[in-house]
């Protein structure tokens, strides 16, 4: 069985829930299924719901271990980018959402606009070019 998973199954495994059996059931979920896939939506969901127990290097760890599962699907390239943010003491979406904007650009130039002044430095640091809307 294909499952696309939603956040609240993946929050079940990493997260302190009060809810036992669900966490179970999202356990077994995930070892049987033939393929688990992982939007990274889910992702960033996922690190704004841990962010509140977790340090961002557990976050990152969490992540790692879920890509390192046999029959997990995620789009590495975009996590990879999240996971970099969130290394750097950053947001692991806005790592996405530069890394995915830049690639529906195709081969046209862009520029990450946002009013987070730390995002914005933060990807200037890596090359890339950033704005903050006046």
């Amino acid at each position: 069985m294909i499952v696309v998973a939603d956040t609240n199954i993946i929050v079940r495994i990493f997260a302190r829930v009060d809810n036992p059996q669900q966490t179970e059931a999202a356990i077994n979920l995930i070892r049987n299924a033939t393929r688990l896939i992982v939007p990274t939506v889910v992702l960033c969901e996922l690190v704004w719901v841990l962010r509140a127990e977790k340090s961002a290097r557990e976050i990152a760890d969490d992540i790692r271990i879920l890509m390192q599962l046999q029959n997990i699907v995620v789009a590495d390239d975009e996590v990879l980018a999240g996971l970099r943010m969130l290394d750097d003491g950053g947001d692991f979406s806005d790592g996405v959402i530069q890394y995915t904007g830049d690639k529906l650009a195709g081969r046209n130039a862009t520029t990450f606009a946002s009013f987070d002044r730390g995002a914005v430095r933060r990807l200037a640091s890596y090359g890339i070019t950033t704005m903050i809307p006046a």
